[in-house]
């Protein structure tokens, strides 16, 4: 009988136990919440957050009020937070997603600052908004990669059947299909983003034009709590770069952590109130955003954190992992967390409004970077790796960022350098795409603003917001050879023997250049004057062939904008332009020019599907050297009839 009821409380005891762990599973799949409509002013609870390592540690919270309709569908809780360190402290960069408990039910996390407040108070995201992101569901492809071609044409949509039931008869028909594709090829140039004068893009105007977005669109009441952005392996003035770039967008930089352990720790996991780590770059550069875990699902494998957007891309596929807080350094200014990643675990897969979400089971594509400086045998490492996000407004400045930084580690001298860059670029199912690029960098390797210019920053710009399909990076090599003590020569000014020319003729055109430290000298090119400008004012102009204003045409797939960049002209040589009163029509793939205006008129009006559009039309002569140039001279002459 003893037997047989110490095996029943065995079972009852057992019993009992499993019955716990299954509600504390459930708890910790899907959290007890109290919604917003339940809190009162003056309850009391507590939040979580790490504050030392890797556990998280319990801070008091006091619930002031609720602000409502502070974003769409959503409110936001105001709560103070009266810890020794956060009386110090105030808002702490890092801490955003702190989960928050009012009698052991979840009610949200820390997510928002006020500025310039002089008490530790901060605005609450509701879970009950933060856990409906949990359930979104991912995409096989982010939507850069996912769309089709026809919708990637910001701007661009289908003519409606109302104002087409307004127009009647064929040539109705013909202007609208001309209106449409004008609006089409339109978005395709604006999608590429040429300059007025068919300025290629550079690395870093899409993340910029980014933030601009976020400055109108933010208020002015809360802000997201500033996530640190930890550097390592950078040195002084591209940490500053990295602050140029990216405080903008909700950062804080901060230079000398972020690399982490040399050996993961394979234990580490994410757990509610940890610290969790988004891996921009890593290699032999270390960039990573620092955020806090609110909720952990284990049923999905599925956790939430931040309480705001990292950048509001929406779904991403970004690598992140759990990471470790070495101090909280209170600062007047802005205080933040200073940590670093201990285990890559997970990938970020939706930035939204009120939460990132991170799946632990799905992996991160990177894209790799690989740098060789050449003609600097001297420098303890000539040769740089490292991975950067899959992302279309990230990765290129953050190849940009590497190569700014390989370069200014490798030579700190401060002298005029000059750089020939050799980029290949890999996209998904093309060949290897190759450039090369030449530059002169007066103020020394740190003066990194030619190398956002390189024309593999600008074909990986362009595949991330190519209209025609799916383009992938996969990965970008830069070799760069190194001239120390070289700097551009400075078109100074030109002459002709007369400035009233015949037509038909052939003159000479003298350039004179200077070059620091250097007597000037003279360089002499000749070029030929159009018959049909007889009695014409024309006016005459030198530059670098890179500044010579380009006609773009009209894109009709990715390999034509590739032959446009390809063509690029390069500042090594100089370039004698002749403006000419006539103007020329840009078509699909080419472009005319010197067209009188009686047959730009008739053109123009010639029904077609793929309308031309005028421009200033020159008369081009390129005169290759082996020197970098800079500046520009111009005169004015005037065309004679030609002599019998």
């Amino acid at each position: 009988m003893r037997k047989r009821g110490a095996l029943a409380g065995f079972v009852q005891l057992l019993a009992l136990l499993l019955s716990a762990g299954t509600v504390a599973f459930a708890a910790k799949t899907s959290p007890e919440i109290l919604r917003v409509s339940e809190l009162r002013p003056g309850m009391k609870g507590y939040g979580l957050t790490v504050f030392r390592g890797t556990e998280p540690e319990r801070f008091p919270v006091e619930i002031i009020d609720i602000l409502h309709g502070f974003r769409p569908n959503q409110e936001l809780i105001l709560i103070r937070t009266p810890h020794p360190i956060l009386e110090k402290a105030q808002i702490v960069a890092g801490m955003s997603g702190s989960p928050v408990y009012i009698d052991g039910k979840l009610i949200g996390a820390y997510a928002y600052g006020f500025a310039f407040s002089a008490e530790p108070i901060a605005g609450v995201t509701p879970a009950e908004i933060m856990l409906k992101e949990l359930k979104r569901p991912v995409r096989s492809r982010p939507d850069w990669r996912g769309l089709k071609p026809s919708d990637r044409l910001a701007g661009v949509s289908e003519p409606s059947t109302t104002s087409r039931s307004k127009r009647t008869g064929p040539s109705a028909d013909a202007q609208e299909a001309r209106a449409s594709a004008s609006t089409q090829k339109d978005a395709v140039l604006k999608g590429f983003r040429l300059g007025p004068n068919g300025e290629l893009p550079t690395a870093l105007e899409r993340l910029k034009q980014a933030a601009r977005t976020r400055e109108t669109e933010e208020g002015l009441l809360a802000k997201p709590v500033a996530s640190p952005l930890m550097a390592s392996g950078f040195t002084p003035r591209t940490a500053r770069l990295i602050e140029e770039i990216f405080t903008e967008h909700g950062f804080i930089p901060f230079q000398g952590a972020g690399g982490g352990l040399s050996t993961p720790d394979a234990s580490a996991r994410f757990v509610d109130g940890g610290a969790l780590s988004v891996l921009l770059m890593s290699g032999d550069m270390n960039l990573s955003a620092v955020g806090t875990v609110t909720h952990v699902d284990e049923a999905t494998g599925r956790l939430i954190a931040f309480g705001h957007p990292m950048m509001n891309q929406g779904e991403v596929f970004l690598p992140t992992g759990v990471a470790r807080v070495l101090h909280i350094l209170a600062s007047v200014q802005r205080s933040f967390k200073i940590a670093e990643p201990v285990r890559p675990l997970g990938t970020l897969v939706h930035d939204r409004q009120s939460a990132i979400v991170v799946d632990q089971d799905t992996p991160a594509e990177t894209v790799p970077v690989s740098i060789k400086l050449i003609g600097v045998d001297d420098a303890p490492q000539t040769e740089w790796n490292v991975e950067v996000v899959q992302h279309r407004l990230l990765t290129t400045p953050l190849a940009f960022t590497a190569l700014s930084n390989a370069i200014d580690a490798t030579m700190s001298d401060r002298m005029p350098i000059r750089v020939r860059a050799r980029s290949t670029l890999y996209l998904r199912g093309r060949a290897p795409i190759v450039t090369v690029d030449e530059g002169t960098m007066s103020q020394g390797p740190g003066a990194s603003a030619p190398l956002r210019s390189l024309r593999g920053f600008t074909l990986m710009e362009a595949a991330y917001s190519n209209p025609f399909g799916e383009e992938l990076p996969e990965r970008l090599e830069i070799e760069v050879e190194i001239r120390r003590n070289e700097r551009p020569e400075r078109i100074v000014d030109i002459s002709t023997p007369r400035t009233r020319v015949e037509a038909g003729s052939t003159i000479p055109v003298l350039v004179r250049l200077a070059r620091f430290g250097e007597n000037e000298r003279i360089e002499r090119v000749e070029i030929p004057i159009p018959t049909y400008l007889a009695g014409q004012k024309a006016k005459l102009s030198v530059m670098p062939s890179s500044q010579l204003p380009r006609a773009a045409p009209r894109f009709t797939s990715f390999d034509s904008f590739i032959r446009y960049v390809e063509e690029a002209r390069p500042n090594t040589s100089l370039s004698v332009a002749l403006t000419l009163p006539a103007r020329g029509l840009r078509f699909e793939e080419h472009v005319t020019d010197r067209l009188p205006a009686s047959v730009l008129a008739a053109l123009q009006g010639v029904s077609s599907t793929a309308p031309s559009r005028p421009f200033e039309s020159v008369s081009e002569h390129h005169f290759p050297f082996d020197r970098v140039f800079d500046g520009r001279a111009e005169l004015e002459l005037f065309i004679e009839e030609k002599r019998p």
